[in-house]
C-alpha cells in the first residue's frame, strides 16, 4: 500500500463518523422536516434532548418511537408521531 492509499484510507475512516456539528445539523433538519413550524427555542431544546439520548443522525432517528419523544410538548408529540406513521 502506498502512502497516498494509506492517507486516503485514513481519511475515509475519519469521514464515517459525524462531528458534533454535523449531528446537530442532521437532527435540526429532521426536526424541521417533521415539525416545520416549530419555534426555534423548542427546536434547540428538542435537538439537545434527542442528541443526549443518542438520536444524533438520520439513520438513528429513523428508529425513533413514541416513547423516545416524551420530553416534547404534547401537540408536538402528536404531530411528529402522525407524520412518522404517514412515512411508513
Amino acid at each position: 500500500m502506498t502512502a497516498h492509499q494509506n492517507e486516503q484510507d485514513q481519511q475515509e475512516r475519519r469521514n464515517q463518523f459525524l462531528t458534533e456539528e454535523n449531528s446537530y445539523e442532521e437532527v435540526m433538519q429532521w426536526l424541521s422536516s417533521h415539525l416545520p413550524r416549530l419555534k426555534k427555542d423548542d427546536a434547540v431544546r428538542y435537538c439537545e434532548c434527542l442528541m443526549d439520548d443518542g438520536f444524533d443522525s438520520f439513520d438513528v432517528l429513523a428508529e425513533i418511537t413514541e416513547e423516545d419523544v416524551h420530553f416534547m410538548k404534547k401537540a408536538h408529540q402528536r404531530t411528529l408521531i402522525k407524520r412518522m406513521r404517514e412515512e411508513s
